[in-house]
Formats: structure tokens, sequence, C-alpha cells
């Protein structure tokens, strides 16, 4: 099974909760860190990073972040603050583009997200963070994921 991860930023924090109760059948991670892009919102450095297991037939993504606090604040585009969104087979949004809720996008403030039914076969995950106006940051804060369900 061959996995890589596609980095944009660096400086992780482990902010994902390790899933002790679980087998994984396979499992992605970083080939090389990521490179550190600053937050224009926020003058600092903004980064996630991600890594992926299989459940049974679900992928868990787990999610490590720095430079800002993962948790939805309703209006806040300071860069403080963001949240995340999984792209499920589907292009992520552009630097500053609007994250709507729609098939293949998952919103989420936890560290370990879980996609629930892939079918078997090669896919895509993008985990692309977003501000409280559910507008994806600016510069783009985002990594991609390789994903080989069997």
């Amino acid at each position: 099974m061959m996995t890589h991860v596609f980095h944009t930023h660096t400086l992780p924090v482990f902010l994902a909760c390790v899933l002790a109760a679980c087998s994984p059948i396979a499992s992605g991670e970083a080939a090389t860190p990521p490179t550190a892009t600053p937050s224009a919102s926020a003058g600092s450095l903004a980064s996630v990073s991600a890594s992926w297991e299989l459940d049974g037939g679900d992928v868990l993504v787990h999610v490590e972040a720095t430079g800002f606090e993962v948790r939805f604040v309703q209006d806040d585009t300071t860069g403080a603050t963001g949240h995340l969104h999984l792209f499920v087979d589907r292009p992520p949004v552009a630097a500053g583009g609007q994250i709507g809720f729609e098939e293949g996008i998952i919103h989420s403030v936890y560290g370990e997200i879980r996609v629930p039914e892939l079918e078997p076969g090669s896919h895509t995950i993008w985990v692309v963070v977003a501000d409280g106006t559910d507008a994806a940051f600016d510069p783009l804060v985002a990594t991609r994921l390789d994903v080989t369900v069997e």
C-alpha cells in the first residue's frame, strides 16, 4: 500500500487523541516535515499536518496544528482560532474561499476525525483550516493525504 502526505505547513503541535483501542490495517503519515507559512490575519505561523489509519471501513485522520487555537469562534477572523475541514475526494477551496456544508466536506474541531465507509481504492483527503466565517485561512493552511482503502 502506497501513501504520501504532501504538506504545505510545519511546526506541528500534537492536538490529536491517540486511539488506543484501534488495530489499524494500514496507516500513513508525514513523509517529510511540512514547511511554515505565516498566517496573514494573525501575523504568526499557522500550520497543519495529518496522518491516517484504517479502522474497519472507516479512515481516521489525525491532525496536528500550531500557530492558532483549534476551536470554532463565530465570526473570528483574527487567525487566533481556526477549525478543520476535510475535503474527501474533491479539491480544496482556494485561500480565503468560503467552505460550505456540502457532500464530501467534513467540518470539525477535533484532532481525530472519522471519514466513514470509503469505498476500496485510492482517495485524496485535504485538511484545510478556516476561520469563524468558514473562510479558508489566507495564505492557505492545508495538507493533503493520499489514502488507499483495501
